[in-house]
């Protein structure tokens, strides 16, 4: 439930597609092995990605931990997914460097678009 809400918060935030969405989160997370080319693969063979049935359990637990220690997954999803960063090394420096200067995700998208 926790991926699923975050796939659809970056999808509305970066207005992407889910499959954009998907892969820009797991790139945070660093699941190298869940990439573009997997998430093709398990859209071809079903149709659809659903993270709760296709991936494997191991996947799912791995998400949720690396998730709950990592700060700012979705935002740093957002501005990769919305080609704001390209990667997650830059992304968290810019949401370093805006929560200094007092500025919002939204700021950040919003001088983009």
């Amino acid at each position: 439930k926790l991926l699923e809400r975050a796939i659809k918060i970056v999808m509305t935030v970066a207005k992407v597609e889910r499959l954009d969405a998907m892969e820009s989160i797991m790139t945070v997370l660093g699941m190298k092995h869940l990439g573009r080319g997997e998430l093709e693969r398990l859209h071809s063979v079903h149709g659809h990605v659903d993270p709760a049935a296709h991936f494997s359990e191991k996947d799912l637990l791995k998400c949720i931990e690396l998730g709950s220690q990592m700060r700012k997954v979705v935002p740093m999803a957002v501005l990769l997914a919305s080609g704001k960063c390209s990667q997650v090394g830059e992304a968290r420096a810019l949401l370093d460097k805006a929560s200094e200067d007092g500025r919002t995700l939204r700021d950040i998208i919003k001088d983009t678009v």
